[in-house]
C-alpha cells in the first residue's frame, strides 16, 4: 500500500499515480550494494598501493562519502522493505548495511518508522535531536551548529550517543558478535589497522557529519515539513536519498524511483535545495513567519 503522509499532490503530476513508481528490484538493490562496497575496497587498495599519507587521507574522505550511501541511504531503504522485493531478504542482509555501522536493522527501523508516524510531533527523535543541537533555541547559534560542531568532532559523539539510544541490549549483542568476528579476522590476518583506518575512521570523521547535516537539511526550517536535495553528484553517491519529501509522502516508493516520482508527483510544489550550501542559505535566512504545522522544526518551536 502506498502511504501518503502529508501535503497534497503536486500540480504537475495530476495524471501520475504513486503506484506507478512502486517497483522494487532485487537486481538494483544488489548492484547498489556491490557498487558501494566495491568502491570502498578499491579505494583502500589504491591508497595502500600508493602508500602516502595524502593518499590515505583522501581515501578516508572518499570512503566516508561512500559509507553514507550504505549506512544511511541503503539502510534506510531496507528499513522500509524497499531495497529488495521481499521482507526476508531486506532483513537477512543487514550484515551489509546495518551491522557495519554498529546498529541492527530492527532497531534502526523502529526509530525511523516512529519518525514517519510522529513527523514534527512530540516523540519524533528529529525534534529531540534539533533541541540537543541548539537549533530550537529562540536565537540559535547557526554558524556554530552547522560549521563548528562538525569541525570540532562533536558530531561523532552525537553519532555514538545516538547508537546507544537506538540499540537495546539484544541489538548490542548482535553488533558485538559481528564485530568480534571482523576484528578477530583482522587480527589473525594482520590487517586490523586497515579495518580501523578504512572503515571506523571514515565513519566517525566523514559519515557522521554527513548524517548530521542530512538530518538538519531534511526538516529544519521547512515550510512543508520536508526539504529535498536535488544535486546530481550527491544523489549519485546517496542513491537519490536527497529526494526526501516524496519519500515522506509515499514511503513505499524505492530509491531508484524517487527522482522520477519527485518530478511527476511534486513538480514545482516541492521544497528543494541543490546542495549543502543551498541548505545553509535556507536554514540561516532572516526571520520569517513560522508555519504552525511545522513549528517544532523552527527556532523557538520546542
Amino acid at each position: 500500500m502506498v502511504g501518503q503522509r502529508h501535503g497534497a499532490q503536486g500540480g504537475s503530476g495530476a495524471s501520475a499515480s504513486p503506484r506507478d513508481f512502486v517497483r522494487r528490484s532485487d537486481l538494483r538493490g544488489a548492484l547498489a550494494l556491490l557498487r558501494d562496497w566495491g568502491l570502498i575496497f578499491a579505494t583502500a587498495f589504491v591508497a595502500e598501493h600508493i602508500g602516502t599519507a595524502w593518499a590515505r587521507a583522501a581515501a578516508v574522505l572518499l570512503i566516508g562519502r561512500i559509507q553514507f550511501g550504505i549506512g544511511e541511504a541503503l539502510l534506510h531503504e531496507a528499513s522500509h522493505h524497499n531495497l529488495f522485493r521481499t521482507r526476508r531478504l531486506n532483513d537477512a542482509l543487514q550484515v551489509l548495511y546495518a551491522l557495519p555501522f554498529f546498529v541492527t536493522l530492527q532497531a534502526w527501523r523502529a526509530e525511523h518508522l516512529r519518525h514517519h508516524r510522529l513527523l514534527g510531533e512530540p516523540g519524533d527523535h528529529i525534534v529531540d535531536d534539533y533541541g540537543h543541537y541548539g537549533l530550537l533555541d529562540p536565537q540559535p547559534r547557526l554558524r556554530w551548529i552547522w560549521f563548528g560542531r562538525p569541525l570540532c568532532g562533536l558530531v561523532a559523539f552525537d553519532y555514538l550517543r545516538g547508537l546507544f539510544e537506538i540499540n537495546r541490549p539484544r541489538d548490542w549483542a548482535v553488533v558485538a558478535g559481528t564485530w568480534a568476528i571482523v576484528l578477530g579476522a583482522g587480527t589473525i590476518g594482520g590487517h586490523l589497522e586497515l579495518v580501523l583506518l578504512y572503515h571506523v575512521l571514515p565513519q566517525l570523521l566523514v559519515f557522521a557529519p554527513l548524517l548530521y547535516w542530512s538530518e538538519i537539511a531534511d526538516h529544519y526550517r521547512t515550510r512543508t515539513g520536508c526539504r529535498s536535495r536535488t544535486g546530481a553528484l550527491a544523489n549519485w553517491f546517496g542513491h537519490d536519498n536527497g529526494y526526501h519529501e516524496i519519500h515522506h509522502r509515499y514511503e513505499t516508493i524505492p530509491f531508484h524511483q524517487l527522482r522520477a516520482a519527485h518530478r511527476a508527483l511534486l513538480g514545482d510544489d516541492a521544497e528543494t535545495a541543490t546542495g549543502w550550501w543551498s541548505v545553509w542559505r535556507q536554514v540561516s535566512r532572516p526571520d520569517e513567519p513560522v508555519p504552525e504545522r511545522w513549528r517544532r522544526f523552527w527556532p523557538g518551536g520546542a
